[in-house]
């Protein structure tokens, strides 16, 4: 009897083992729909009333990019077009948090119902049912 249990407890693990890889899977289609940090940061700055000056200087700064890129190869001096966001005010961070919480949310949605799949699966009485609930 106890070589079932064990028997169970691996097919349990092994389709564990397929629900981490559909959670894994179904966080990067989330990441895949959220903004890239240069558009969050471009919504934050629309949000805060200076969208037109940052959009402009970002044409400057991939302006400025490409023209050190050329020296770059002539010359062999490295410029580098820096932007150091380390002391954003508390206003921007509050924006980026508001922007960001909903794809936050999601992503702890998606965790937990799969962290609930998993612990059901030690409930599951045959393998059908538990396929099931992985869906497979």
């Amino acid at each position: 009897m106890s070589k079932l249990n064990i028997l169970g407890a691996q097919r349990v693990k092994a389709l564990q083992g397929i629900a981490d890889s559909k959670w894994s899977e179904e966080l990067k289609e989330n990441s895949a729909k959220k903004p890239t940090s240069e558009q969050i940061e471009g919504m934050v700055m629309t949000a805060l009333g200076v969208g037109g000056e940052y959009a402009e200087m970002q044409h400057l700064k991939r302006q400025l990019e490409s023209i050190a890129r050329s020296i770059n190869d002539v010359t062999g001096v490295d410029y580098r077009i820096v932007n150091n966001s380390y002391r954003s005010t508390t206003a921007f961070l509050q924006k980026k948090q508001e922007i960001l919480a909903p794809y936050v949310a999601e992503e702890k949605e998606i965790a937990k119902k799969w962290q609930e799949v998993k612990n059901q699966l030690w409930l599951c009485e045959t393998l059908e049912e538990a396929k099931e609930l992985v869906g497979i």
